[in-house]
């Protein structure tokens, strides 16, 4: 009678300690899963964004300079023609 108690805790005891593994087993999982990931998925929609609109910029810029440079030619070609000093 008195080895009753001993055993009901013994069971309850293995049963919390295969229910715990099994739970560590599927955190294990988890984060190997998470750490394949590139970014996390909130994070990589954001950069995703952000990576367009640099490319956005960059075009932008070259754009820029573009006409910054045909406007220096169409003032040197100015200054020549006039025969003025340009700086």
């Amino acid at each position: 009678m008195w080895l009753l108690p001993i055993l009901v805790s013994t069971g309850a005891l293995v049963f919390m300690v295969q229910e715990n593994a099994a739970r560590v087993d599927e955190l294990e999982i988890e984060a190997a899963t998470h750490d394949r990931l590139p970014a996390h998925p909130v994070t990589a929609a954001v950069l995703e964004g952000h990576e367009k609109i640099l490319a956005a910029l960059a075009d932008e810029q070259q754009i820029m300079r573009q006409e910054v440079q045909a406007q220096a030619i169409d003032i040197s070609a100015i200054c020549q023609a006039t025969g003025a000093n340009c700086r």
